[in-house]
């Protein structure tokens, strides 16, 4: 029996002992396990536990496991570093795990910064289409959506007026796209019409011309527009009658980005068709007849390739080198009020824009006085420069989880010095 109580005894001496293994108690900040080792609860780490944890998040670089995994959890997302318990993040990160990037001055007041994934499920393409990402990076490259005439990777910059080049006389097409409604206009619905992903108000199956054009004139990006229907006064038709509708652009220049029709509450057989580029650009009606649309090929140049735009203020600088003197125009090439440098007011025109003719950057056309710049130089004038382009950080994608697959000034991470 006293041998018993011996082993015993000797065991719990044994087992005190283990626990008296483990380094300040572990700080009170865990539990020393049999083995003299300290699990620490969750945000302490170290040895004793006394050591505060930051948080982890995907890393933006890392080596590879196998192919094509990559990624995985590190501490301050492996672009910061841990202070007591905190990621103190790298110039251009932020997150309470340095896992995102940072919008530089907030997108300078005039821009929302958003992800990769808000970018791609809330706003849509050039061409109106809408795309998901869920990449490794949906939720970690930030961006900024600028607002109306502010653009610039941090929305730093103003837009200027564009508009028609004055001297080049032979584009003279605006863009008209075509429209056909195929529905009972009588059983309710409205279509929305897109451009340049911006949608219209919402348009009844039995609107007038001048209800579509107030719509579409609405869109912040379209200046003006002439809407015309072959046949009757409402839009939509199912009774054999086709009723194409003609929207010319009046007062956007340069090939267009088409509309896109998005239908609600219309009959299930209800069909819209656009025909706005060459894959899909005539429509054929009820009597056979073909209806096609015309690409817009006037110039849509920043100050009309004839003046130089200031960036902090949105004006054109019209040229006024060699007694060649342009202004604002009407966008037509008369006096107006656009502000695009597209009215000249000297004539005749003789030579290209610039000190010396294209500022001895490029070679002048005789026939359109534009000048054809040299490799680094840009701008009407060939006074300014360029910067090299990479792969855009940011940017809507180009299909579904597809994205950083555009050439950008500066990687659409900076601004390019013209100077």
């Amino acid at each position: 029996m006293r041998i018993s109580l011996v082993s015993v005894s000797g065991l719990l001496s044994l087992v005190h002992l283990c626990f008296g293994q483990c380094p300040n108690r572990c700080s009170t900040n865990g539990v020393c396990n049999n083995l003299g080792v300290c699990d620490c609860a969750t945000g302490f780490t170290g040895g004793d536990c006394s050591i505060r944890s930051c948080p982890s998040g995907s890393a933006f670089s890392d080596v590879a496991e196998v192919a094509d995994t990559a990624h995985q959890n590190t501490v301050c997302s492996g672009r910061g570093s841990c202070v007591s318990g905190t990621c103190l993040c790298n110039d251009g990160f932020t997150g309470v795990a340095c896992e995102r990037t940072k919008c530089k001055n907030n997108c300078s007041y005039s821009g929302q910064c958003v992800s990769m994934q808000h970018l791609a499920g809330n706003t849509r393409s050039h061409e109106s289409q809408q795309y998901t990402y869920l990449q490794w990076d949906a939720e970690k490259l930030y961006g900024c959506i600028c607002d109306l005439g502010y653009t610039g990777y941090d929305c730093s910059l103003r837009e200027c007026p564009s508009g028609d080049d004055p001297l080049t006389t032979s584009e003279t097409d605006q863009e008209i796209q075509l429209l056909r409604c195929t529905a009972d206009n009588s059983s309710g619905g409205e279509l929305l019409l897109y451009y340049d992903g911006k949608p219209s108000a919402g348009i009844p199956v039995d609107a007038s011309i001048m209800t579509i054009q107030t719509a579409l004139e609405a869109i912040p990006l379209i200046e003006a527009v002439d809407v015309s229907y072959s046949e009757g006064s409402v839009l939509c038709r199912n009774d054999g009658t086709d009723n194409i509708v003609s929207i010319t652009f009046s007062s956007n220049f340069g090939p267009l980005p088409p509309l896109l029709a998005e239908s609600f509450d219309m009959e299930p057989s209800s069909v819209v068709e656009i025909a706005a580029d060459d894959s899909y650009g005539m429509l054929t009606d009820h009597n056979g007849s073909n209806h096609f649309h015309t690409k817009g090929n006037k110039e849509n140049d920043e100050c009309s390739n004839r003046g130089i735009c200031d960036q902090g203020t949105g004006t054109c600088k019209c040229f006024d080198t060699n007694g060649d003197v342009y202004a604002g125009s009407d966008g037509y090439g008369g006096s107006g009020d656009r502000g695009d440098c597209g009215h000249a007011l000297s004539a005749p025109i003789t030579t290209c824009p610039g000190d010396s003719p294209c500022s001895d950057r490029g070679v002048c056309d005789p026939n359109t006085l534009r000048c054809a710049c040299e490799e680094g130089f840009t701008g009407g004038d060939c006074s300014q420069r360029t910067c090299k382009k990479g792969l855009a950080w940011f940017g809507y994608p180009s299909s579904n989880n597809v994205a950083h697959d555009l050439d950008m000034e500066c990687s659409n991470m900076g601004i390019c010095s013209r100077t």
